[in-house]
């Protein structure tokens, strides 16, 4: 069994294998109460008293600062900040080839979707974007 810290006692009482790899926790702690946010067996502390009486841009803030906590460089998959934009953009171009008509045999990739594939797309495919198979086959 994982466990980590709780980040206000220091008590290592969390338990972290029961948790999904990309899911976003929030729990209290179950040693002090206190709020804790968990995501990939790290927990970082909220501030109560932020979230019950803080005005919005306290809040903003502080939930800005708690998943900033969470980010580790190419986390994302994003290209480093450095990388040519022409290597950027032929990442974007190739993206572009995710979004294929599903019943299409062999599609042509040389422009932009034709009116009839956007049709399609908003008709059958954005009401099953939510099903797992039909993301996967799509999106990776």
């Amino acid at each position: 069994m994982q466990v980590c810290s709780c980040p206000h006692c220091g008590t290592p009482r969390i338990i972290t294998s029961k948790v999904p790899r990309d899911v976003v926790v929030v729990m209290s702690c179950p040693q002090c109460r206190e709020l804790v946010v968990l995501f990939r067996n790290k927990a970082v502390a909220l501030s109560r008293r932020i979230l019950e009486t803080g005005s919005f841009e306290e809040r903003k803030d502080h939930f800005a600062t708690v998943i900033t906590e969470f980010f580790e460089p190419g986390m994302l998959g994003l290209p480093p900040m450095g990388e040519a934009v022409g290597e950027v953009a032929e990442d974007l171009a190739a993206d572009e080839e995710l979004f294929v008509k599903e019943e299409s045999a062999s599609p042509d990739l040389s422009g932009p979707i034709s009116e009839k594939e956007f049709d399609e797309f908003v008709r059958v495919g954005l009401n099953r974007i939510d099903e797992a198979g039909y993301f996967k086959r799509h999106f990776g």
